[in-house]
Formats: structure tokens, sequence, C-alpha cells
């Protein structure tokens, strides 16, 4: 994705907030809060509003600059358009991608031209790294972002440690991964893609013990019920403990 002119990112800002940044917000509370972690970071409310409001209360270093304010909002509302386009209308739609490129477009230049460390943005643009495949980059930036998150977004934080074990089990750091998803448990003890996550990167460290909680880890996942897919999960870790 090709950086744009300041001034032109500028003008693409006034006219995407002059008209509605979000159509259905009853779609967009439930892909946000349809698992135990949107649960916890949103309450059923509306994912876009939700960190809206938390960044204008609580913001530790408001964004500053040039329509900053309005940067964020365009950054944190299209991301959010983004992911429901992506489940409804698929990753490949024209309105997805142009969704995607609009938050990634302000975020980059609210962190990279306007030096902003707010943590939620940070983590944002972060997030958006990491959905273009860039992990060691996103790593970087959860680790960043990690304190500020826990200190003024609590909410955030499960949110924050999924992506951050995420990118630091593909970038090798089985260790960090591992350490990530025990405490996105200690918050959300309920939340089963947490708890397969865990037991998969346990299945591949096997370090002494492993085995054992790893496969306690699976079957309580299975008490708590999981879908077809979190089933195709457990499978695939069940064979690589078989395996060893």
């Amino acid at each position: 994705m090709l950086s744009i002119p300041i001034n032109s990112l500028l003008l693409a800002l006034v006219m995407l907030f002059a008209g509605p940044v979000f159509a259905d917000d009853g779609l967009e509370a439930y892909f946000g809060n349809r698992d135990a972690v949107g649960q916890y970071a949103y309450d059923g409310g509306s994912p876009s509003k939700a960190e809206m409001s938390m960044y204008a209360k609580r913001s530790p270093t408001p964004c500053e600059g040039p329509h900053a304010d309005q940067a964020v909002e365009v950054g944190v509302s299209n991301h959010w358009k983004w992911s429901v386009l992506y489940e409804t209308r698929g990753a490949d739609a024209e309105q997805t991608r142009r969704a995607f490129d609009d938050s990634w477009q302000a975020l980059r230049y609210l962190v990279e031209d306007l030096n902003c460390d707010d943590p939620l943005v940070l983590y944002r643009y972060g997030n958006s790294k990491h959905m273009q495949r860039d992990y060691d980059a996103s790593s970087a930036v959860f680790g960043k972002a990690v304190t500020g998150i826990q200190e003024h977004y609590p909410e955030m934080l499960p949110i924050l440690l999924g992506r951050y074990g995420e990118a630091l089990g593909v970038t090798g750091d089985v260790e960090g991964s591992i350490a990530q998803h025990r405490k996105i448990l200690a918050l959300v003890p309920n939340h089963v893609s947490a708890v397969l996550n865990l037991a998969g990167r346990l299945s591949r460290r096997l370090a002494p013990g492993d085995k054992e909680e790893a496969r306690t880890l699976l079957i309580k996942s299975q008490r708590m019920g999981v879908s077809e897919y979190g089933e195709k999960v457990i499978d695939r870790i069940e064979a690589r403990l078989e395996a060893q």
C-alpha cells in the first residue's frame, strides 16, 4: 500500500468525515461482541463508538496536529467498517479494500507523520500492520502499546494480547506467545480461541508438562462449546500430540 501526500490524505479525511462512516451499527455490534473478548471490551455496544469514547475520555497523549481528531475517527471507524464488510462481502470486494485503506492511511498519518503515541492509536496501527502480514512490525508496536493499554484502556487488553501473541508465534517467539495467551485467560477464562491458541502453542513447544496441559485445555474447550472450525483445530492439535 502506497503512502499518499499529507495534503491529499487530509482532503480524503475531510470528505470521509463529511458523510456517515458507518451505516449499520447492529452488524458492527454483532461482529465486535460475538465472543468473550468482545463482550469484555465493548459490553454489547458498537465497537467504533466505544473505542472513540475511550479515546476521548482517557487518552494520556491525544494525537496533535492538522486534522488529528478527524484522522482518529476515520482510522477507528473505517477499521470496523472494514471488519463488517470483510464478514459480509468478502476480502476482495472493492468496498472492503477501500475501507481498510482509508483506515490504514489515517492511522499511518497519525503514527508516522504526527508521531502520535496514544496506546489505542498505536494498537490500531499495529493491527493494520498485522493485517498486512508485517508481523515483525506489528509485534514491536503491540509490545510498545501493552503498558499504555493496560493503564488507560484495560478493556482492550485481551484483544491486544491476542494479536500480540499471534504475531510473536508467527515470528518464532513461542515463549512470548504462550505468555500472552496465559495473560488473556487470566482476564477472560471463558475465551475459547485463547484456550485453543494456548493449547496449540504448548503442543509445539512440548516442554515438560506441556502435553498434559494442552490436553486439559482441549477438554476445557470442548466443554465450553466450539465451532466446526474449532473442532478442526482440536483435531490438528490432538494429531500433533499423538505424534510426539
